[in-house]
């Protein structure tokens, strides 16, 4: 793993992909992340162990349907959601 240090207003590349640092407050740090569309950008907590392809239609409706009732966050919610782009479930 390579791990650099970034101040606020520095940015990081990694091949078509650049990390903004927006700003930096307590122990929180806001980010930007440029990338082409073909690039799927998530976060750790909305990475999903389950593997998409094997999940049938009504498993992903059910799922995505208990997040929504747990109170899950719309961008988690959009996240799952976004996992299914190019996947067959019919």
């Amino acid at each position: 793993m390579l791990v650099l240090t970034r101040k606020e207003g520095q940015s990081i590349t990694a091949g078509d992909v650049t990390v903004h640092v927006r700003r930096i407050s307590g122990n929180s740090v806001s980010i930007g992340v440029d990338a082409p569309p073909t690039v799927r950008i998530l976060r750790d907590d909305a990475v999903s162990v389950i593997d998409v392809e094997a999940e049938t239609p009504s498993e992903f409706i059910a799922r995505i349907g208990e997040l929504a009732a747990s109170g899950s966050s719309p961008e988690l919610i959009a996240a799952e959601v976004s996992r299914y782009q190019g996947v067959d479930l019919t």
